[in-house]
């Protein structure tokens, strides 16, 4: 078993870095459609416009938000962390986002 302690803003474990996807939509299609598309097709995605983005490290979700540009580069405005305990995250390995 692994003590718990308090974690302070020097402690190396916050200092790791972690990769983050933020996923704007999904769309599932045949093998078929896909071998189809071409440049400047459109894909259709199951989410609308006004849908939150959603943001993942692995496949967990860590918050929501919405795109917007800043200095030339796409950003996601924060509007809901996803804080979970390492318990409520047990299951979720092998999950995709968006699934």
């Amino acid at each position: 078993m692994i003590a718990s302690r308090e974690l302070t803003w020097s402690d190396p474990l916050l200092q790791i870095k972690t990769p983050l996807v933020a996923v704007l939509g999904s769309a599932r299609m045949t093998v078929g459609e896909l071998m189809e598309l071409r440049r400047g097709a459109t894909v259709l995605l199951e989410q609308t416009v006004n849908d939150p983005v959603r943001v993942y490290t692995g496949s967990i979700e860590v918050c929501q938000g919405t795109v917007y540009a800043q200095r030339g580069h796409y950003a996601v405005s924060v509007e809901k962390l996803n804080l979970l305990a390492p318990e409520s995250a047990a299951g979720l390995e092998g999950q995709c986002p968006g699934e």
